[in-house]
């Protein structure tokens, strides 16, 4: 797949009848509006009726190869403009909740939660769960399982071409699909040089992708706030009630070493993101609309981005009130990463 051309269609359906396929899943006479040999057809086991005979694909006949590709016809037949896909990248505990309730409310994205955090089942049968779109796509094409490269890239071609038809078809003009920096493992084959930039990213910079890197300035409040949310279970909320003050003790040494993990941690995704189109913005800034991450932000996204304000609440209260050791600690919460190297 990689440097080769892809075959988009676009306009009214044609008959199903009309079309075959390879074993390949790719389109070997007339098909979907004169569809050319070699055009891709992606899978939903809930929608259209069978092509092949096995009732999993259908009409959704769209793929990534770059930004600029021509966009889709939805399963029922409908023409959407195309959806500009964005990566955002982060920590846990680094304010992705909020950043992405924040474009929700101006209706600048379709940006649902995570998409390949395993731990949460809620989300595990949500159109967007990466997780769920792999075993449709295993059991329609089962040599996919076999980690390679070539056939990691089909997967994520086909996922992230799902996945801004979504966007499409809700009339945003951009997805955000939130990853977290613990979750980019999922999105490699299987082989992976720990200390080299991820294949996520490598398929993001091929495929001309924007990424949106969300940093949390003061190391110490993300680890902090990861420590409170496991000693609570509340990991985010809309509800008031759900909010309560459970003091608990800070181990100094503990901290610091979280923190110096942290910071080692958001310098190689700082380093790894350079080669791509990117866009750093700080947690510190998502509730000043003048901030320099909003000015930049707004210019990568291509919206206005006016309303500044989310129906998040922070989980984390005060530190004086849940810290119990918090004078033993306090110049550790203080801690600031320096600023990102030109």
């Amino acid at each position: 797949m990689p440097g080769s051309a892809r075959s988009v269609m676009s306009g009214p359906i044609a008959p199903w009848s009309d079309a075959s396929f390879d074993g390949a899943n790719r389109c070997t006479g007339k098909g979907y509006h004169g569809a050319p040999p070699g055009a891709i057809w992606f899978t939903d086991v809930a929608n259209g009726p069978g092509m092949g005979g096995d009732g999993r694909r259908f009409g959704l006949a769209m793929t990534l190869q770059r930004q600029d590709a021509q966009c889709d016809v939805g399963p029922a037949g409908s023409a959407h403009p195309p959806a500009r896909l964005f990566l955002l990248l982060a920590a846990e505990r680094s304010g992705t909740h909020l950043f992405r309730s924040i474009l929700t409310a101006n209706r600048a994205a379709f940006a649902p939660g995570e998409v390949a955090n395993a731990a949460a089942s809620g989300d595990a049968e949500s159109d967007t769960n990466f997780f769920a779109f792999c075993r449709e796509r295993l059991l329609d094409e089962p040599r996919l399982f076999v980690p390679s490269q070539p056939h990691t890239r089909q997967l994520l071609d086909a996922y992230f071409g799902h996945f801004r038809a979504r966007a499409a078809s809700l009339g945003r003009s951009a997805a955000v699909c939130d990853i977290k920096y613990g979750h980019v493992i999922n999105f490699s084959g299987g082989w992976w040089d720990m200390i080299s930039a991820p294949y996520l990213l490598e398929w993001a910079r091929q495929s001309d992708v924007g990424i949106i890197h969300l940093v949390r300035r003061n190391v110490a409040q993300t680890c902090i706030s990861n420590l409170y949310a496991q000693h609570t279970g509340v990991w985010r909320t809309r509800n008031p009630t759900e909010l309560a003050v459970m003091p608990m003790q800070v181990a100094r040494r503990r901290l610091e070493a979280d923190i110096g993990r942290m910071t080692r941690v958001i310098d190689l995704f700082r380093g790894w993101v350079k080669p791509c189109r990117h866009c750093e913005i700080h947690y510190e800034d998502l509730l000043d609309g003048l901030s320099p991450s909003w000015r930049a932000l707004r210019g990568f996204l291509g919206h206005p981005l006016d309303r500044i304000a989310s129906d998040f609440l922070k989980t984390t209260p005060a530190y004086e009130e849940i810290i119990e050791n918090h004078g033993e600690i306090a110049d550790l919460l203080e801690v600031e990463l320096p600023a990102q190297a030109s």
